[in-house]
């Protein structure tokens, strides 16, 4: 506890000293099994802030509420602002992922999602100055730059509800409705802006997703067809010594996965990682091909 700074010795006094204060619950944050960091939830109404977040000194983020989950790889995770709303979200029996703040998360946070192939959808609070949506639209950019496209909104709307959307004052106000009206909300697909490229022909649109994956690896590894969408072959990468066929193509999604090195992403991922581009190199490369 004193080398994670949760608590602190003050040798004047000859006391230790708690990080977080009284009358809070104070929840530890897990990554690859060990804690990284630790958020308090004050139990006292009207006390700001609501959360009170201490990274420990041998870790570089925040981190995210239960994110051992994506190992089971689900086919649709929730993100959740805070551990509470999470709780509830689990206790309904939604897959989810706590976030400590929508501030704090960012590219860091990414790496745990490596791999993940599934829906993810966001439900942020809903607050009456759009904050909620704003939100969203960042996290969602996020993903969209490492790669990842499945990601979904859902915005708890009901003016007669509240004026702010809180996921556990719903839950606590009614169960049934409060699982029926998250259930039937509205899964909104976040959009992944289109990047325009001027060549000296002619102005063209181009999408993400656009770019084939197969035709970018079999310059460099022979591809074996594993079933109609998957392919598979020793991983390309010259710094892994691959023995064994563990990188996988999935033909439909245009991505790629190698579960020995860990690598994952779309084509431009790929053309970023193999080549050292950067991601307006490697989109320039894909595009006057």
């Amino acid at each position: 506890m004193l080398s994670s700074k949760i608590i602190n010795l003050n040798e004047k006094e000859g006391i230790l000293k708690d990080y977080f204060g009284s009358q809070r619950i104070i929840f530890p944050i897990f990554e690859n099994g060990k804690i990284i960091s630790f958020s308090g939830r004050t139990i006292i109404q009207n006390v700001e802030p609501r959360y009170k977040t201490l990274v420990c000194p041998f870790s570089s983020k925040v981190g995210v509420f239960n994110c051992s989950i994506l190992k089971s790889n689900p086919k649709k995770i929730y993100i959740c602002e805070g551990i509470i709303d999470s709780l509830t979200m689990i206790e309904m029996g939604f897959d989810t992922i706590g976030i400590i703040g929508t501030k704090v998360f960012g590219k860091e946070n990414l790496d745990i999602f490596a791999g993940y192939s599934g829906d993810i959808v966001l439900l942020l609070d809903t607050d009456s100055n759009e904050s909620g949506k704003k939100a969203a639209r960042k996290i969602a950019s996020l993903f969209h730059s490492n790669g990842m496209y499945n990601i979904y909104a859902k915005y708890i709307e009901k003016p007669e509800l509240s004026n702010k959307m809180d996921i556990n004052e719903l839950y606590l106000k009614n169960k049934s409705i409060a699982f029926a009206i998250i259930s039937g909300l509205p899964q909104i697909k976040m959009e992944v802006e289109e990047i325009e490229k001027k060549s000296t022909n002619s102005n063209r649109s181009l999408n993400k997703k656009d770019f084939d994956i197969v035709r970018e690896i079999s310059k460099i590894k022979e591809l074996k067809d594993e079933s109609s969408s998957k392919m598979r072959c020793c991983c390309p990468f010259p710094d892994h010594s691959d023995s064994t066929p563990s990188f996988v193509v999935y033909v439909d999604d245009n991505r790629f996965k190698c579960f020995g090195c860990g690598r994952s992403g779309d084509t431009i991922e790929f053309v970023k990682e193999y080549y050292g581009m950067s991601f307006k190199d490697a989109l320039s490369f894909l595009s006057n091909q």
